[in-house]
């Protein structure tokens, strides 16, 4: 790498996501020049939101986004840009604090032989934060250690108490003997766990668990006394008799399920990784785990808000095993302050516009409506080494000036637009009802251009998600190419989806509708809306006059089942709008049909009441590049790292790259930006959690 005292190395960046934007920061602060190549008028990729200047700045996201209280790395990320930023103190989101709300109560609607019932879930919370001094993610050992303490716990509270057995809370003398019975190869199984009691039997794994980090020899111990407890619980305790002693058998027995399973599958050697090879809930039913937690709420839960489905059908569920597994002890385990925040404003105004205007105060150089259309590999001038000579571009737009300047001011807010700024366009009366960011816009090019290794970058990072990169990327499949298997693998094993989403402004509050997750998520609705969310909290930064009477905003999504073929080829022009139709249809049946368990009070024979309907906008995420990219059962063996192309000069970055969580989130698109810039830059930087271990 040149000295930057003598040239600053320079990084062409493809795609202004938040792995593109993430790299981007970590090396602006590294002395690169940093130069942002993005389709179309706005920053954000599959996060991005706009503001519809026509209809009140309401907000219109791609889809449901939350931040998890695990998420250390991207609020530190966001703090870092607030506090760069230094907005005074009575701007509407001053500091990354105000820029999130927690939310603690959320409803999972179980859909059982009996009928339809709520489970209502209220987490503890506390006063910390994501993000600041110390938080840190416990390591698999230690993950092990709080499962088995969380499910002793949980006996003695919630479900020990209905029992009819010996004292649940075991003097130490009962925890030594049953430890010793053990030791002494006493065989643990059930009549040993009824004589002492399953409270006692809980003690003793408590006790050996602690012991794990610094004798591996127990764990087998531990998971003879586990496997013994649940053989007898599912003989006594009787589900049945309330909801709430079912639903506490539920997490009582995927927590011991989870823990035999860390102990039979070498978790605590091999970490997460190996488990990958496995579909998730295949994994609970090999550990022996009961079919109702199986089954249950909480596990659909996270199929849902991952649309872990194949090509998008309800009928197919499917996400790796040691995904689901790390990804669900991160939430449980892993969060500070509060289990999910919310932002404050739209995902544009509350992220990408600071990332924006702090990588814009720093020097670096946005191209707007420039266009991706191939990588070129080749010789990489003054090396032997073989990368990306050439990327080719097509400009969509002239703009009347030099640069594009792409946000605009809502209620002192800077935000993105839902469309392009046409003033600062040539032409721009012309792009009425045109779709910059739709592979099937129609739109013709006006020119194109083409960037050299050596002579416009030293190093490539390629963020364009996964579902585009086919279409750009063929070169790197030729044959003798370094890296073609590699690439071949990544594009027929990492799958993804279609989504769709909806958001309804209301003339009523959550609490007037029913709403039971005030301010929270309401999970396992009908498919494929299948998520909501109260987001009333963003009503403040939209433009509605009091006279409107908005006083309700909630959002859902959902995958959307894949067509023959999934991308059509761009001239099939009316494909956007009939899936847009499909999508909207799909919204209106839900609506009628299963809109009384989310909003009880404003829902009738008919559905939903429409005259407390004040706006609505649906969206089909179909675009290549806006599919979500899922984490199906063996095809996260063919994930690659950031640094590994098989080029020397291009680096990955995006939710598609392996970064040690690897589900497709703002976590860890955050991670796979921030390892994609320590390989750039050689750069040791922190990252929570990269490692299981």
């Amino acid at each position: 790498m040149a000295d930057s005292a003598v040239a600053r190395p320079r990084a062409a960046v493809l795609g202004g996501g938040l792995g593109s934007l993430t790299t981007a920061l970590e090396l602006s602060s590294r002395g690169y020049d940093v130069t942002i190549y993005q389709l179309g008028w706005r920053l954000g990729g599959q996060g991005a939101s706009g503001r519809n200047l026509a209809d009140n700045g309401r907000i219109e996201e791609h889809g449901l986004h939350i931040w998890f209280g695990f998420y250390h790395n991207a609020f530190r990320v966001m703090r870092e840009v607030y506090d760069e930023l230094g907005r005074p103190p009575d701007h509407p989101l001053s500091t990354v604090e105000q820029a999130f709300v927690g939310a603690d109560t959320h409803v999972f609607l179980e859909h059982l032989d009996t009928g339809l019932k709520r489970w209502l879930i209220e987490f503890p919370h506390d006063s910390g934060f994501p993000g600041t001094s110390g938080s840190e993610l416990p390591d698999v050992h230690e993950l092990l250690q709080r499962l088995v303490n969380f499910a002793r716990e949980h006996f003695h509270r919630e479900v020990g108490p209905h029992l009819n057995q010996p004292a649940a809370t075991a003097p130490h003398s009962v925890v030594g003997e049953v430890v010793a019975w053990l030791k002494s190869e006493v065989r643990a199984d059930a009549d040993a766990v009824v004589a002492v009691g399953a409270g006692a039997a809980l003690e003793a794994a408590a006790s050996l668990a602690a012991q794990l980090k610094s004798n591996g020899a127990v764990a087998q111990d531990l998971h003879r006394v586990l496997a013994a407890v649940a053989v007898h619980l599912r003989q006594v305790v009787n589900a049945t008799i309330s909801d709430d002693l079912r639903r506490a058998w539920i997490i009582l027995d995927l927590a011991l399920t989870y823990a035999r399973g860390f102990i039979a599958d070498d978790v605590l050697v091999n970490g997460f990784k190996p488990l990958d090879r496995f579909e998730f809930r295949d994994w609970l039913r090999r550990h022996d785990a009961d079919e109702q937690a199986v089954e249950s709420a909480v596990v659909q839960a996270f199929y849902d808000a991952s649309f872990s489905y194949a090509e998008g059908r309800v009928d197919q569920p499917n996400v790796a095993a040691g995904v689901a597994i790390r990804a669900t002890l991160r939430i449980i385990f892993g969060y500070r302050g509060h289990i999910v925040f919310k932002m404050n404003a739209g995902m544009g105004d509350t992220i990408f516009a600071p990332l924006y205007e702090v990588l814009k105060r720093r020097g670096v150089t946005f191209k707007f409506f420039h266009r991706v259309t191939a990588l070129e590999p080749g010789a990489i001038p003054g090396s032997s080494a073989r990368g990306i000579a050439r990327v080719h571009l097509a400009r969509q737009v002239d703009l009347v000036g030099t640069d594009y300047e792409p946000l605009v001011q809502i209620n002192d807010l800077p935000c993105w637009p839902s469309t392009p700024l046409t003033d600062q366009i040539k032409n721009g009366d012309r792009l009425a009802g045109v779709n910059l960011e739709s592979h099937w816009s129609g739109w013709p090019d006006v020119g194109t251009e083409t960037i050299e290794a050596g002579r416009d970058f030293d190093v490539l990072v390629l963020g364009i998600s996964l579902g585009g990169l086919p279409l750009i990327c063929q070169s790197l499949l030729d044959s003798g190419e370094p890296n073609a298997p590699a690439w071949r693998a990544l594009f027929d094993q990492v799958k993804t989806v279609r989504t769709q989403a909806i958001q309804i402004w209301t003339h009523a509050t959550a609490a007037a509708t029913g709403w039971d997750a005030l301010g929270g998520i309401t999970a396992c609705c009908d498919e494929p809306d299948a998520s909501w969310a109260d987001f009333a909290q963003v009503l403040a930064r939209e433009a509605w006059s009091p006279g409107a009477n908005v006083t309700g905003l909630f959002y859902g999504c959902g995958p959307m089942p894949d067509s023959d073929p999934p991308i059509p080829p761009p001239d099939d022009s009316g494909f956007p709008a009939q899936m847009l139709a499909s999508a909207v249809a799909t919204a209106d049946a839900f609506m009628q049909r299963s809109a009384a368990p989310v909003w009880p009070s404003v829902s009738g024979a008919n559905g939903l009441d429409p005259g407390i309907v004040a706006s609505r906008y649906d969206r089909v995420n179909i675009d290549p590049s806006e599919r979500y990219v899922l984490a199906v059962a063996g095809g996260e063996f063919a994930k690659l790292p950031p640094n590994g192309s098989g080029y020397a000069n291009l680096f990955l970055t995006g939710c598609w790259v392996e970064n040690g969580l690897n589900i497709s989130s703002v976590e860890g698109t955050v991670m796979a930006g921030l390892a994609c810039a320590a390989a750039i830059s050689g750069a040791p930087i922190q990252i929570v959690g990269e490692k299981d271990f």
